[in-house]
């Protein structure tokens, strides 16, 4: 039933169906929303297979989905992606492409304006970079958590001197 309703014309009928299929079979969620993501599409189901690429994706994956988040504007439907890429990111051990994540969401912090960055800080600083770096500490990647602390305010020393530092 679900698999028909994602071919449904509403997008709005499809986006719920493939998070529907995501809640009873992750595996074939996933494999609908990569086929899915190579085609035009809009509104819910475009958030559906977004969210999904984001939840179950591998390490492989990191150049295609960072390029989508690079390529979404910087406004709501990168906001609201934001938490399922910093997911990601935790899952991601490859020093290189997790510092390109990292340096992608602080690109899109430091663009929000200036008036509203106060309100916004909070949530970029200690929801979704420090929660990298504690997920990261706790398993043992401690350079990768040292570059995501070097991002945050008031942490002028980059991880390479943090790292001499403290030999």
């Amino acid at each position: 039933m679900f698999l028909r309703a994602i071919s449904d014309s509403s997008y709005s009928i499809a986006g719920s169906a493939l998070r529907a299929l995501a809640a009873i079979d992750t595996a074939a969620a996933f494999n609908q929303a990569k086929s899915l993501s190579e085609k035009h599409v809009k509104a819910e189901l475009e958030d559906a297979i977004t969210n999904i690429l984001f939840t179950y994706s591998g390490e492989n994956d990191y150049d295609s989905l960072a390029a989508r988040f690079e390529r979404m504007s910087n406004g709501y439907e990168k906001f609201m992606i934001l938490q399922p890429f910093a997911n990601y990111l935790k899952r991601i051990k490859n020093p290189v492409c997790f510092k390109k994540g990292i340096d992608l969401i602080v690109r899109f912090r430091d663009t929000i304006a200036e008036e509203d960055r106060q309100q916004i800080a909070a949530y970029f600083n200690f929801m979704i970079l420090s929660g990298i770096a504690s997920s990261k500490q706790s398993g043992g990647l401690t350079e990768q958590a040292d570059y995501v602390k070097s991002k945050l305010p008031g942490n002028t020393k980059s991880p390479e001197v943090n790292a001499a530092k403290n030999k």
